[in-house]
């Protein structure tokens, strides 16, 4: 038995649909990260792993997808 590959889509966590979300409505990732407490790179790395549960290659085309699947608003 092998573990699941990250580039099988997957459910986001509550995390990462948060930090979805707060991208999608235009939040900095230092806005992010303060509303949140956690640290900028945290979030810059919670939307990596985002956008490769999304298939996504951008920020933005994780959001569009977001949208797309209604995991966002």
């Amino acid at each position: 038995m092998t573990a699941p590959s990250l580039t099988t889509t997957q459910a986001l966590t509550a995390r990462q649909t948060a930090i979805l979300q707060a991208t999608a409505d235009g939040d900095s990732p230092d806005e992010i990260a303060d509303a949140l407490f956690m640290t900028r790179t945290a979030v810059s790395s919670t939307l990596y792993y985002v956008r490769i549960k999304l298939r996504a290659t951008t920020t933005p085309n994780a959001v569009a997808e977001g949208f797309r699947r209604k995991i966002i608003q």
